[in-house]
């Protein structure tokens, strides 16, 4: 059962902490108040869809966290097979809790906790069905449809094994003909098929790529690409210092004129001595650079050729991958793909009689499965109609017929049968179908007596119910009200209600109360017992104006003197 919810930064809920107890708790509060916030908060720990809208206004976080107890057995294997409890730790016998907080955050990084420990929003939602089921106006329009009426009758349903076996069945049947139909395709297009697949997979086997091989070529073309412009600078200065062909004069040259120049008149003059001897210097080190300049550009490993080998097979694995997947991985999947369907044409086009053998066993197995689950469903369909009369008279349909109609149908992955309820709702009339006969009260109120049945078949704790009240008063209300406190011996009952007759029946009361405080909206939740709920089942009756009748009416119904 659910222990407690912590609620901080939820739209208009600042922060609350709700105590929740075993029994039946009503939830009540003017519209707007925030009741539908609490639903929404529950949902997010529970693992279900939440938006970024759901942060309140100028908080860059929000937080729910809810402890669970009374853990049923099929979330303590849950918790043990994904490393959130000890192997030696059974919670469903000594009592410990289930934590679990969920944190959402306006720049995308959520966070889940479970038992303290890091989780997921899929494993959060998987164990969030074994502990709270929700039931709200959405699930009631669901009976309009009878697409989904399979749904509740397979739920029912003792038998999964039948289902289960029909399933398999039925897709092993699909598979066998999907490839039948291939082969009786045209031949011409079969053919020109096995052609594409043919040059594709010689196409990419000759090509011999590998994973990683384009970050390979890339590296090495921008090394060699780096050093055709490094020898092309180097050569530049080689020519310049020691020339070629196409220069008159190089700078050594230049220089040993200049040493020849002086050579004869280095004995009149010390300063022209001093000036002969530098230039000489410069001469041998000018030499010297320009020997090291050709000795580092011959170290240097440039081939043009090579630049041109890579920068082709670095474009043709471009556009194998723009053809195939975009990676070389994805390419590899496809040759991988390509072969299998190759395969599979041509062992089919040999082995076509063994196909439409196995069809045909396939088809008989596919039949006898399907007139199983028929059997199945409609043993089933007799027991859940008459306990569903039995539940409709329990709120307020005292003559009510009921019927889950089961005709034989096409096969699906959903079986072989159309499933509809049918419901007579007065004495002496036809049965006729749900979406024809209910009103959107009828409709809260057969859902309940459906769920009530099923909800026996669950093992989880608590049963969520939001504004299961709409569309109803009078007796109708009376009968939901005992109908949610008969549950609650069983469950754990939470229900979100406008009507004074459900909220007095409840075994405890919560209060969801909307203030306006330094231009900000807050949501309070509370506790209400004696002359506080009074009050409130008084307002619920006639609105903020009590007069002593009402106020006593309220009192009656609490059963208070």
């Amino acid at each position: 059962m659910l222990e407690y919810l912590f609620i901080e930064n939820i739209a208009v809920i600042a922060g609350a902490n709700i105590e929740l107890d075993a029994g039946f708790t009503a939830l009540t509060g003017e519209t707007g108040s925030g009741k539908s916030i609490i639903i929404d908060s529950i949902m997010a720990v529970l693992g279900e869809k939440t938006s970024k809208e759901l942060i309140r206004n100028g908080e860059n976080t929000a937080t729910v966290s809810a402890c669970f107890s009374k853990l049923s057995k099929l979330t303590v294997k849950l918790l043990k097979e994904n490393g959130y409890i000890n192997d030696g730790e059974d919670l469903s016998e000594n009592g410990e809790k289930l934590i679990i907080k969920r944190i959402l955050n306006l720049n995308g990084n959520n966070k889940v906790f479970i038992n303290n420990q890091p989780g997921t929003v899929s494993f959060l939602k998987t164990i969030g069905k074994t502990l709270v089921n929700i039931h709200g106006q959405h699930d009631s329009q669901q009976l309009l449809d009878p697409q989904n009426h399979y749904y509740f009758l397979d739920a029912f349903m003792n038998n999964k094994k039948v289902l289960e076996d029909y399933k398999k069945a039925f897709e092993n049947y699909v598979k066998i003909s999907k490839q039948l139909k291939l082969l009786d395709t045209d031949e011409e297009e079969l053919n020109r098929r096995m052609d594409l697949l043919k040059f594709q997979i010689e196409e990419i086997e000759n090509a011999e790529i590998y994973a990683g091989e384009s970050d390979i070529l890339k590296a090495r073309i921008t090394e060699l690409k780096n050093s055709e412009a490094i020898t092309n600078q180097l050569t530049k200065c080689y020519t310049e210092l020691k020339g070629n062909d196409n220069i008159e004069y190089s700078a050594v040259e230049m220089v040993q004129n200049s040493v020849k120049a002086l050579s004869q008149s280095v004995k009149t003059s010390e300063k022209i001595l001093h000036i002969f001897e530098k230039l000489e210097t410069l001469e041998n080190e000018l030499s010297s650079v320009a020997d090291d300049i050709e000795e580092y550009k011959n170290s240097l490993e440039y081939s043009e050729k090579e630049l041109n080998e890579k920068q082709e097979r670095l474009d043709f694995i471009n556009e194998l991958i723009l053809k195939y997947g975009g990676t070389e991985e994805k390419v590899s999947e496809y040759l991988n793909k390509a072969n299998q369907e190759l395969e599979s044409i041509e062992f089919n086009i040999k082995d076509k009689s063994l196909l439409e053998e196995q069809l045909n066993k396939a088809e008989e197995k596919l039949i006898e499965c399907g007139d199983n689950l028929t059997s199945e469903r409609t043993k089933s369909a007799e027991k859940l109609s008459a306990l569903i009369e039995k539940e409709l008279a329990l709120v307020d349909f005292k003559n009510a017929k009921f019927k889950v109609n089961i005709e034989k149908s096409k096969y699906t992955s959903k079986g072989c049968n159309n499933i509809e309820f049918l419901i007579s709702a007065n004495l002496g009339e036809n049965l006729k179908p749900l979406a024809k006969v209910a009103s959107g009260g009828e409709l809260s109120r057969i859902m309940l007596a459906i769920r009530s049945i099923l909800f026996l078949k669950d093992d989880v704790g608590t049963l969520i119910f939001d504004e299961i009240d709409s569309g109803i008063s009078g007796s109708a209300a009376n009968k939901v009200a005992n109908k949610l406190l008969n549950l609650s011996e069983k469950f754990q009952v939470i229900c979100v209600t406008h009507l004074a007759q459900i909220a007095s029946k409840a075994n405890n009361h919560l209060l969801i109360e909307k203030t306006a405080k330094n231009g900000k909206t807050y949501t309070d939740v509370k506790k209400i017992t004696g002359e506080e709920r009074i009050k409130e089942i008084a307002r619920i009756i006639s609105g903020n104006k009590i007069t002593d009748n009402i106020y006593n009416s309220a009192k009656e119904m609490l059963g208070e003197e």
